[in-house]
């Protein structure tokens, strides 16, 4: 009887550890980082879409791109002049990358443009090893650009792709 007795506590010591004696089940939130507050795009990381996906408030299209050591991979090859995208970036490497988007054959030399009184350049710096970030960007002309890393050494070792802008 001794020998039941100790296996009956062990039991109810498990079991209390995992919260299913003497408590009640709880629940705990966590708050949204302000970058996944303001994600417009499902990340490319955890949700493989067949094809982009558009927001209907902004009227974008969602473009997924994955980066890791060392390609870029973007959903789409050719762009529409005057659509609006929004590049949700994400890096599955255990490096951390950028995203510059550029004309084709340039380094490090991204676009600008002036949205609501405010110059952007049409880059993402640092995203961290399983993080994902956003770049909303309109092509304004037509024809060949890249999308790359141009942290040291990764644009040489092939982070780059081109891309096509048409009319």
């Amino acid at each position: 009887m001794h020998r039941f007795d100790i296996l009956f506590v062990a039991l109810a010591l498990v079991l209390v550890g995992f919260g299913a004696i003497g408590s009640a089940s709880r629940v705990e939130a966590q708050e949204a980082t302000p970058a996944a507050q303001e994600a417009h795009c499902p990340s490319p990381l955890a949700t493989p879409t067949a094809s982009p996906i558009a927001t209907p408030a902004e009227e974008a299209i969602c473009v997924g791109v994955i980066e890791a050591e060392y390609y870029v991979r973007p959903e789409l090859a050719t762009f529409q002049v005057g659509q609006t995208y929004i590049f949700a970036v994400g890096n599955e490497g255990k490096l951390v990358h950028e995203f510059v988007i550029e004309p084709a054959g340039k380094v490090d030399e991204p676009l600008e443009a002036e949205v609501n009184g405010e110059e952007r350049e049409s880059e993402i710096e640092d995203i961290a090893p399983g993080q994902t970030a956003e770049l909303e960007w309109t092509f304004t002309k037509a024809g060949r650009y890249q999308f790359a890393c141009h942290i040291e050494g990764h644009y040489e070792a092939g982070m780059v792709v081109e891309v096509e802008v048409v009319a």
